[in-house]
């Protein structure tokens, strides 16, 4: 049976106003019905007689007696009946305020009867207990002992203890104070673990004061931790119709309309799904994330990620169903994966300018493996030079990896290169080369016809450079039979290997074959250690600095009896000293002092072609390579000041003062009459850098050792920290 209940609180409030409440009543009464009745019977009572004799209180004194002259007066009728008026209202008020105190005293002796008769009817309540304030707990006055968190991997005791001893809570009780000091200390330490959704949830305290603290520490799902989505951005037409940008900017060359530089800015885009080539095992890789273990973000691999080559656009979001478990949606925004570049360089072999072009993919399985082909050639050489890479930089971590395959053509070629850049007249003018290197041979391969002596030819047996018959190769005109032209093989290069001790380092071991004009091979077995560069701020924060070294070891020989080891090393040492804040109105780059030294020293075995190599790496201006060196320093110190060109086809320009000067030790035998132990060479001048449409360009002036003015041309930026 259901019975009506009614709220305790809701009756004792109505009998506490029916028995405390006073108020007028006469609020709630309309004006008119509170004016007392004209013609109610009650006469005005009789106003006394003055005391002896004087006046009676109805009268009003004039002052000056009024017309009577005996200083009183009698009052009119009007004003004594406007009196009489004024007494009845203030007694019918008095009367009504009674009335209604009796009224409100009868309300209230009624609205109590009631409610007693009510609660005789309505079932008997329980009492209530009263109100009273909880005891003291006493584990709020105890004094912390010890710090536990018993469930968490990720909290050493070591950590927990130190805690406890910068805290000092020793002193101290657990309470909201405590808890939010360790809660903001705990997530500093997640934090600098790179664990962003790990934190303290609760704290308890036991009789002895030992403190057991919970952690949440999410972890990533097993099942589908990392979910990757590729988009591409294509015009939207409307009507749920869409066309690629590259088809749309076909349609413009077809109809001879010249596509604009802010074509994107007119159009209206959207993205697409789009199956994507990169693997979502290739993103967890590379930010070290493991299925089933505490959800780890590192910011820096990150950003590596967004600036990778492969990659437009990339953003993560990281969704959970619990607290316990979390995944991450990736969406993606992918680069084309094919590239095709080309360009010039300098062979340090040859020492010649040499046009180079190569191929490759960026992302051949979808982990950002890169293959590539490559293919190199100077003007003066035989032969092209050919290199096939496969390779993983792991986002720049440690465990990247290249393989190649090479076949170089690296012979010295006959004509000195130096003589485009000398001048040798008197007047101070370039002096116009009569042949270029590799001239003569491009005229020979065009003008074979015209240019052929029949009545030599019969005396002349030129072989190819490649034949591996050595009794019947003979080396070419003007070429010397044990100089080196080919080497090839195979070399694998392990990046990182150091990371304890070196941020940049490298480990590269190759095995290759040799071979010279006369046909003979040899055999070379060779480690190359890179450590650095190691950068580092100059004493006082005056600049940057880097030091790189390089140590190769190895061995050659015709058979295994006959190995011959060798090994050289090289340092190369730079600093970077900004002098002003920036370079002048409308330039952000400084100037700047920069300097650049390096050493080698090579020992006894080194192959004759590396031996040229490192010489041509330690080229000055005003001169062409040191040709083989065994030992050599070299010295630049550059003064740059950047200029403010901010031409639509010149940019990024710079003025340069240098000094270049060097110090070597000839690897091969001395001339007779000229056997100096070291050469010493130095140039000093002025350059300038300027950006032609995009493509850096260097060009110096200077005079030598020799007195002469030298000229040089050479593509790239200058070296920098």
């Amino acid at each position: 049976m259901i019975r009506p209940t009614f709220p305790l609180p809701l009756i004792v409030l109505l009998v506490t106003l029916a028995s405390s409440l006073s108020f007028s009543w006469t609020s709630f009464i309309p004006s008119a019905s509170r004016q007392r009745p004209t013609g109610s019977g009650i006469d005005p009572p009789s106003p006394p007689s003055p005391p002896n004799g004087g006046v009676n209180p109805w009268f009003r004194f004039d002052g000056d007696g009024g017309r009577g002259g005996n200083g009183y007066g009698l009052l009119t009728s009007a004003a004594a009946v406007a009196t009489v008026n004024d007494v009845q209202q203030q007694r019918g008020r008095e009367e009504d305020k009674d009335k209604n105190n009796n009224s409100f005293a009868n309300f209230s002796s009624n609205l109590s009867q009631f409610l007693k008769s009510l609660s005789s009817k309505l079932p008997k309540l329980p009492k209530l207990p009263r109100s009273r304030s909880p005891p003291p707990n006493p584990l709020s006055t105890t004094l912390i002992t010890s710090l536990t968190c018993p469930t968490s991997p990720l909290l050493p005791p070591s950590l927990l203890s130190q805690i406890y001893r910068e805290l000092n809570l020793n002193t101290k009780t657990l309470n909201s104070t405590t808890v939010t000091s360790l809660s903001l200390i705990i997530k500093q330490y997640y934090l600098s673990q790179n664990y962003p959704l790990c934190g303290l949830t609760s704290a308890s305290i036991s009789e002895n004061g030992a403190v057991t603290l919970k952690v949440i520490e999410p972890k990533l799902t097993k099942s589908k931790p990392l979910i990757i989505q590729g988009m591409k951005e294509v015009i939207d037409l409307g009507l749920n119709k869409t066309q690629s940008i590259k088809s749309y900017k076909k349609e413009l060359l077809k109809k001879n309309q010249k596509i604009p530089d802010n074509l994107m800015a007119g159009l209206n885009t959207t993205y697409v799904p789009v199956k994507c080539k990169t693997k979502a095992n290739t993103i967890l890789k590379g930010m070290n994330l493991k299925p089933g273990e505490t959800f780890k973000w590192d910011n820096n691999i990150w950003r590596q990620l967004e600036n990778n080559i492969n990659f437009e656009h990339i953003k993560a979001k990281i969704s959970s169903s619990n607290s316990e478990e979390v995944r991450i949606d990736v969406t993606v925004v992918e680069k084309p994966s094919r590239n095709l570049e080309y360009g010039v360089n300098k062979n340090l072999y040859s020492g010649e300018w040499e046009g180079e072009c190569y191929f490759g993919h960026s992302n051949f399985l979808g982990g950002f493996e890169r293959l590539g082909v490559e293919g190199k050639r100077g003007g003066g050489d035989d032969n092209a030079s050919w290199r096939v890479k496969y390779g993983d930089d792991n986002l720049g971590k440690k465990g990247g990896y290249e393989l190649n395959i090479f076949n170089d053509f690296i012979a010295s070629t006959q004509q000195e290169s130096s003589e485009m850049f000398k001048v040798v007249n008197n007047f101070g003018l370039p002096k116009i080369p009569t042949s270029l290197p590799g001239l003569n041979s491009l005229k020979g391969r065009l003008f074979k016809a015209e240019e052929e002596d029949v009545t030599d030819t019969t005396d002349i047996t030129e072989s190819s450079p490649f034949s591996s018959d050595s009794e019947t190769s003979t080396p070419p005109l003007n070429k010397n039979p044990n100089d080196t032209f080919a080497r090839r093989g195979v070399s694998y290069t392990l990046k990182k290997p150091f990371t304890r001790i070196f941020t940049n380092s490298e480990i590269t071991t190759s095995l290759e074959q040799t071979e010279n004009y006369n046909g003979d091979r040899e055999y070379l077995g060779q480690v190359n250690v890179e450590l650095g560069p190691v950068v580092s701020d100059l004493p006082w924060r005056l600049g940057r600095h880097s030091v790189l070294t390089r140590i190769d070891l190895g061995g050659r020989g015709r058979d295994v009896g006959g190995v011959k080891p060798y090994s050289s090393t090289t340092v190369v040492s730079k600093d970077v000293v900004p002098i002003t804040g920036v370079g002048g109105e409308g330039v952000d780059e400084p100037i700047c002092l920069a300097s650049r030294t390096s050493m080698v020293v090579c020992g006894e075995g080194m192959p004759n072609f590396e031996m040229r190599r490192k010489g041509n790496e330690c080229r000055i201006r005003g001169y062409k390579g040191h040709g083989s060196v065994s030992q050599a320093a070299i010295g630049t110190l550059e003064l740059r000041i950047p200029t403010n060109i901010q031409k639509k086809v010149l940019k990024n320009s710079s003025v340069l003062f240098f000094v270049d000067g060097c110090l070597t030790k000839s690897a091969e035998a001395p001339v007779e009459g000229n056997e100096k132990l070291f050469e010493k060479k130095y140039c000093a001048g002025i350059g300038a850098r300027v950006g032609v449409m995009g493509i850096p360009l260097k060009v110096d002036f200077g005079m030598n050792k020799e007195g002469e003015i030298v000229r040089s041309v050479a593509l790239g930026g200058d070296f920098s920290i």
